[in-house]
């Protein structure tokens, strides 16, 4: 009897042990997960830590995106508004302040005749021969006639009629700011004249009396557009001017063209080479990241060969 009591005490004292292994086991897995989880969040944490203190690599200075598809249109648009004028060619750099009013009105005036807010209206002819002339403001603007068509000879002169609010406007548009006088007559073009009235502008044609042919032109290319953080948008030009016009270049010279480096320039070039370019910048800003203005140009650098 005592031996069948000392056999089942064995055999209990096994089944315990082996259900403490057991206990012990599940208890040592789960330990090791809860472990695992709580080295992983840490060394998470740790990387994140790392990276706080070192911030991605942000570039400085402005974006450089002259070759940014994304910017052709208002790089073109930009470019446009200057549509190759000398007047932005200076070496003593230009700007509002700068600019005179005759240039405030040229740019606006071509502002608003590009937007077709002008308005129709004729002159009659009222005098002269060989070159008709239709008379304004007691024959002090003489506006040339319209040429003949199919033989037969014209008795009129187109006009243009433009509100002087249009032009401030146009102005205020292009330039960000008011300053401009609208109330002087101005000549945008060599053969055309705006003559202010209580109606306004009225502008047509008249002779050209510069007394000379050509023009100088533009020899200046894009090199680099840069964007600012914020919205401001530089670009650069180097290149040089061409002195076409008649008054100055004289049609028995050995030379084909005269160069200048820049519209204040005084003396000529016969030969322009690349390192004696200049670079000029011109700069345009917005307020709204959408409607830009002009600001600047200037001289950037003056390269020399070496």
């Amino acid at each position: 009897m005592e031996n069948t009591d000392s056999v089942k005490e064995v055999k209990k004292n096994k089944s315990n042990f082996f259900v403490y292994i057991i206990f012990f086991v599940i208890f040592f897995a789960i330990g090791f997960v809860v472990g695992l989880f709580v080295v992983s969040k840490f060394l998470d944490k740790e990387e994140e830590n790392i990276g706080n203190d070192n911030p991605p690599v942000v570039q400085e200075g402005p974006e450089d995106i002259t070759q940014n598809t994304d910017y052709n249109d208002l790089v073109s648009s930009l470019y446009g508004f200057m549509e190759k004028n000398v007047a932005f060619y200076d070496s003593k750099g230009i700007n509002t302040s700068t600019m005179s009013n005759d240039l405030k009105l040229y740019f606006a005036y071509q502002d608003v005749i590009k937007n077709n807010l002008k308005q129709s209206d004729t002159l009659n002819f009222t005098h002269g021969a060989t070159i008709r002339f239709c008379s304004y403001a007691n024959a002090k603007y003489n506006f040339v006639v319209d040429q003949a068509a199919d033989g037969v000879v014209s008795n009129t002169c187109s006009m243009e009629r433009i509100n002087p609010q249009d032009l401030k406007n146009s102005y205020k548009k292009l330039f960000n700011e008011e300053n401009i006088d609208v109330s002087v007559n101005f000549q945008p073009k060599k053969d055309k004249l705006c003559v202010i009235d209580e109606q306004g502008y009225l502008c047509g044609n008249v002779l050209d009396e510069s007394g000379y042919t050509g023009a100088l032109e533009s020899r200046f290319t894009i090199q680099k557009v840069t964007k600012d953080e914020d919205g401001t948008i530089v670009i650069y030009e180097r290149g040089y001017l061409v002195d076409n016009r008649s008054n100055v270049k004289n049609s028995n010279s050995e030379y084909e063209n005269y160069y200048l480096h820049s519209s204040d320039s005084v003396f000529y070039y016969y030969e322009l080479k690349s390192a004696d370019n200049l670079t000029f910048k011109h700069t345009f800003k917005t307020n709204d990241g959408k409607n830009y203005y002009y600001v600047s140009s200037v001289v950037d650098k003056v390269e020399k060969e070496s």
